[in-house]
């Protein structure tokens, strides 16, 4: 009976996740250790599912094991524990998802890494998301360009300026979103 119905809270979170804002879903303490205790012991779709349902739960606790969960042997579960991260709106996650944006070879893995930065809105991610505005594909280069816009930062302006010219369309549109979200436009002095 536990099992089932440990696998029926999972289910039920993971729908939450789905429809629901983040933080969405208040997680009760057995819930809480069930998500946690899927994350790291069930199959890669529990996992991934596990790593959003945690994420929308605005838990604390939700935060160490998700963070653990970047190191996942599964592409989808790191990329899933990068929005669970971004989603639980916890700063303390900026450093590991900085070294997942630099350093994953996958490049949802990446996408997901820069779009959490951008939810958690900290600029100490600046510097990274500028540089992954450099990336060589194109759906980390435009979840750069949004993260910047999120952030807000005028300080991203000169980046995002040159994100202007990038080859791909996605990249450009993505690159003038986050500059008018920072106030910038072609007409202001010194730009």
């Amino acid at each position: 009976m536990k099992r089932i119905s440990a696998i029926l809270v999972i289910q039920f979170a993971a729908a939450l996740a789905l429809c629901c804002p983040p933080a969405a879903y208040s997680a009760s303490e057995p819930e809480l250790q069930a998500l946690i205790t899927q994350l790291q012991q069930g199959n890669p779709y529990d996992r991934q599912r596990a790593a959003i349902a945690l994420g929308n739960t605005g838990d604390e606790r939700a935060i160490e094991p998700l963070i653990k969960a970047l190191d996942d042997g599964d592409n989808f579960v790191r990329s899933f524990a990068a929005r669970g991260l971004g989603n639980a709106g916890d700063r303390r996650a900026t450093p590991a998802l900085i070294r997942v944006l630099q350093k994953d070879d996958h490049i949802l893995v990446r996408r997901a890494a820069a779009l959490a930065l951008g939810d958690l809105g900290d600029e100490s991610a600046l510097d990274a998301l500028t540089k992954a505005l450099a990336d060589e594909h194109f759906l980390v280069r435009r979840a750069a360009a949004l993260a910047l816009g999120e952030i807000g930062d005028a300080r991203a302006v000169d980046a995002l300026v040159e994100a202007l010219k990038d080859e791909d369309s996605y990249i450009r549109n993505s690159a003038a979103a986050a500059l008018e979200k920072i106030g910038w436009s072609s007409d202001t002095p010194g730009t």
